[in-house]
């Protein structure tokens, strides 16, 4: 006979008041035993005997029964990450009909670009508030004055918060910054050391100086390029980017060659990553909506993002690293630039109040928030004294 095999067992018709004998077999077998002439009997299973059933139970499934597996399934999941309704909940405001389980992202791929499409849609609904459902996320427009003043001022609170996107969690090494971090206590921390210590009035009039020497370095370089055309764009991002750079490291360049313009190739480079993180910043991704497909890079956008982000990283981190071991080996004392005040923040212990990996984050984060509003605002400004004749013409008579 062969023990591996577990074997067959029949439960009897009634059970005699005698207690039966009790049969000891192997692990390897099936045991039966009634505990009590009063109680059920009890039947043990070994793994093996268990693994025999299921094999076989599985093997006599139909196909048809793995695919209403599979719908059972993903109705489950569906059922389960739907947000429930209450008796009290508001309606949301008026917007297209959303497809099911994926809303309206067919539609926002198909119509680009995006804004003009949402235009679109707030004009044909004749409505100020269009709610745009994608996947599992609803996106809110408004386009009147009084709304986004209930938005950006009256309910300030509610719409405090950052998204939370795979680029954000990227640039921000797992959210230690402060603007393109969640509301939290982490935000609430740097939140306070910006506005106490490094944006503050007395501080940025310790930067006025190194803002008015790099004002002058373009004034020159625009100044030598009187008989030839400038580029608006490329002049005022190196203006910007200079200008970080300096207030941040107390460095304009990165220490390569000096190139013909106001960058050299390294500071070209290290500008271009900064822009690549913004382009890719907010960026659609059908991973930040639909958080079952979030594994995949549909798009490029985490590859894009991760490359730039391992740019900006191999010019700051040799410079953090450095400053950091001459402050403590007391080399450097004296507080010159941002980077320095960010390592000398000190907690109500007098230890140090950010770790390494939060003064890296933040300062890629002060400068992706430097570089791109105000050269963005200059080029703005030029492309409507171009298209405006009237006020071009006057600016030259009069003077800017």
């Amino acid at each position: 006979m062969n023990h591996n095999q577990p074997r067959p067992f029949h439960l009897p018709e009634s059970i005699p008041n005698q207690p039966r004998k009790t049969r000891k077999c192997t692990h390897q077998q099936l045991n039966f035993m009634p505990s009590s002439p009063s109680t059920s009997p009890t039947i043990f299973f070994n793994k093996q005997s268990m693994t025999t059933m299921f094999s076989a139970a599985v093997d006599k499934l139909s196909p048809c029964t793995y695919v209403t597996l599979a719908i059972f399934f993903i109705l489950v999941f569906v059922v389960k990450t739907k947000p429930r309704r209450s008796s009290g909940r508001h309606k949301l405001p008026p917007g297209p009909k959303p497809w099911p389980f994926v809303g309206c992202l067919p539609e926002l791929v198909r119509n680009k670009p995006t804004f003009r499409w949402i235009h679109g849609l707030m004009k044909e609904m004749k409505t100020e508030i269009l709610c745009v459902k994608l996947a599992q996320t609803h996106l809110i427009v408004v386009s009147s004055p009084e709304i986004s003043r209930e938005v950006l001022k009256t309910q300030d609170a509610k719409f405090a918060s950052r998204p939370s996107t795979a680029a954000t969690r990227i640039i921000t090494r797992g959210y230690l910054a402060t603007a393109l971090v969640p509301l939290g206590h982490q935000w609430r921390k740097m939140r306070k050391i910006m506005t106490s210590e490094l944006l503050s009035p007395t501080r940025m009039r310790w930067t006025y100086g190194k803002r008015v020497e790099e004002l002058n370095h373009i004034v020159r370089y625009v100044h030598d390029q009187a008989k030839s055309p400038v580029d608006i764009r490329s002049l005022a991002r190196g203006y910007m980017v200079n200008v970080i750079r300096r207030l941040v490291f107390r460095r304009r360049g990165l220490g390569g060659p000096k190139g013909s313009g106001l960058m050299g190739p390294q500071e070209v480079e290290h500008a271009e990553a900064l822009f690549t993180i913004h382009a890719h910043l907010f960026a659609f991704c059908v991973g930040d909506y639909t958080h079952f497909l979030s594994f995949l890079d549909l798009e490029g956008h985490k590859k894009a993002i991760r490359d730039a982000n391992a740019t900006v990283d191999k010019y700051h981190d040799p410079i953090i690293h450095s400053r950091v071991a001459q402050i403590r080996s007391g080399s450097h004392t004296e507080a010159d630039d941002l980077l320095h005040l960010l390592i000398m923040l000190k907690d109500a212990e007098g230890m140090p109040l950010l770790s390494l990996e939060e003064i890296k984050a933040q300062v890629t984060d002060l400068m992706l928030a430097s570089v791109d509003n105000p050269a963005s605002s200059v080029e703005w400004a030029f492309a409507e004294l171009i298209d405006t004749q009237k006020s071009c013409g006057r600016n030259r008579q009069g003077g800017w």
